[in-house]
């Protein structure tokens, strides 16, 4: 599965011209069973693989992010589209992958809709002890970049993380915070009081969001003479 995987992905990658893939995206995302029982068994005995409910939920993932990059004003990216949105939204589940899987699918689509939806997630519950779930939501709009602008207040607001065996969540937040540009330059007062941090880690973080925060603002002071 791997192999598809990856294929799935760099399809998403091309865009449009792989449009003669979508009759294909479109079966995996409705299916539960994405092989016939004669294949799944060939596969398992040349590869050691074997198809469970978590790996089809990731595959159809990622067939999802696919339609929405490869025909994203027809019907089928709708589809996929509120696919990735119910399964960001379902909470706490026995496949906590193929939810991150989804999370890191919208963050490739990157546009208004798909930022929205993880501004909206970091709002979830996140029962887990560590706080991974919005780690990842976090890590996804940093690597959206500038244009998450709008996340901003959130980021800024996890920043602020009371349980202290979440200390991912506000080192995800000042790594994002980073990379969102001339905007984000509103939240360095925010960033400079966590170098005083008892976390090594978070101040480095934080030190090197300001740096890059300041020299973004130093551009743009360019710019505008």
């Amino acid at each position: 599965m791997p192999v598809r995987l990856d294929i799935i992905r760099a399809l998403a990658d091309i865009g449009p011209k792989a449009a003669a893939a979508v009759p294909t995206l479109k079966r995996f995302l409705a299916s539960d069973v994405l092989m016939d029982n004669e294949n799944r068994e060939q596969e398992s005995r040349t590869s050691g693989l074997w198809e469970g409910i978590h790996e089809v939920e990731i595959v159809k993932v990622w067939a999802a992010a696919a339609l929405v990059k490869i025909v994203p004003n027809q019907p089928e990216a709708k589809a996929g589209f509120d696919f990735l949105v119910r399964k960001v939204r379902e909470g706490p589940t026995n496949n906590t992958q193929a939810q991150s899987e989804a999370v890191e699918a919208l963050s490739v689509i990157g546009n208004d809709a798909a930022i929205a939806v993880l501004i909206q997630a970091l709002e979830i519950e996140d029962k887990s002890e560590w706080g991974t779930f919005r780690e990842t939501v976090l890590k996804a709009l940093g690597g959206i970049g500038p244009s998450a602008k709008a996340a901003i207040p959130a980021l800024r607001k996890a920043l602020i993380e009371k349980n202290p065996n979440r200390f991912g969540v506000p080192r995800e937040a000042a790594r994002a915070l980073g990379e969102m540009g001339a905007s984000a330059q509103i939240a360095i007062p925010d960033l400079d009081k966590l170098r005083a941090s008892d976390d090594m880690w978070l101040r480095e973080i934080a030190e090197n969001a300001i740096r890059k925060l300041s020299t973004d603002k130093k551009k743009t002071n360019v710019t505008k003479e």
